[in-house]
């Protein structure tokens, strides 16, 4: 008999001290930019840890590690046609990430307001946001960022979002 899949799980804890994100993106150029950019910001009240994997499920070894995120981040590459290996790795995904959990990031796509179809589809089946991006500079890549924390700060019931 096979061993059932393992599902990732939402991460219930009261430890505010650090924040662990699992980054779910195929193209290894654009996973390791978004990874590093998340793990090098600096000023934050609290640690960053960052997973990042072409697809779900995890390997046995995160099994057994029993690993949790607070948030996720499914990239699609609108140029790649990513979307298959996102919509694959879904099924691996608890439902209690679905609303605030998690986001999709649109790369090589500026427009949130004018998604393709099929992607507006599963940001309206899984009741999550879409995010707009272009990788071409580190500004760009360091913003994405800023609006990923705030997401995970707020799902997280953080109130740090709010730079003085």
């Amino acid at each position: 008999m096979s061993q059932p899949l393992s599902i990732v799980k939402p991460l219930y804890n009261d430890n505010k001290e650090a924040l662990t994100f699992l980054i779910v993106c195929e193209s290894d150029t654009e996973r390791k930019s978004l990874g590093e950019a998340m793990n090098g910001c600096k000023g934050k009240p609290y640690q960053i840890h960052v997973l990042t994997r072409k697809c779900l499920p995890l390997s046995k070894t995160w099994q057994q590690e029993n690993v949790h995120f607070d948030f996720i981040v499914f990239v699609i590459d609108s140029k790649e046609k990513s979307l298959k290996n996102i919509t694959d790795s879904l099924r691996f995904v608890d439902v209690e990430y679905f609303p605030g959990k998690c986001c999709f990031l649109m790369l090589n796509d500026n427009n949130e307001n004018n998604l393709a179809p099929e992607i507006q589809k599963l940001v309206n089946f899984y009741a999550t946001e879409a995010l707009c991006a272009n990788f071409s500079n580190e500004n760009e890549i360091q913003d994405m960022v800023s609006q990923i924390l705030i997401k995970a700060e707020l799902s997280c019931g953080l109130d740090c979002f709010v730079q003085t």
